[in-house]
């Protein structure tokens, strides 16, 4: 857990390289795969990071309005792995 915590910074880094939707569907996935394995592991910030995460990235998505910038939520998802 706490590697794969280690590379998230790069990971959506990455990321910004896709086109979009392709870049934010990426990042919601990533955001349910981590929620999931920090919630089942107790790191319940972390955890309520990424779905806060993901459904942001699901709002973009569903509503097609192009605003893209997730950075807000990728900081908060960081900064809660940062200190867990």
């Amino acid at each position: 857990y706490r590697f794969r915590m280690s590379t998230l910074a790069a990971e959506f880094a990455q990321m910004q390289g896709l086109d979009e939707p392709d870049r934010t569907r990426s990042i919601a996935a990533l955001a349910h795969s981590i929620a999931g394995t920090a919630g089942g592991m107790g790191f319940a910030a972390v955890s309520k990071a990424a779905f806060t995460l993901e459904a942001a990235a699901n709002a973009s998505l569903a509503a097609e309005s192009g605003n893209w910038d997730l950075a807000a939520e990728i900081d908060a998802l960081i900064a809660a792995v940062a200190s867990s």
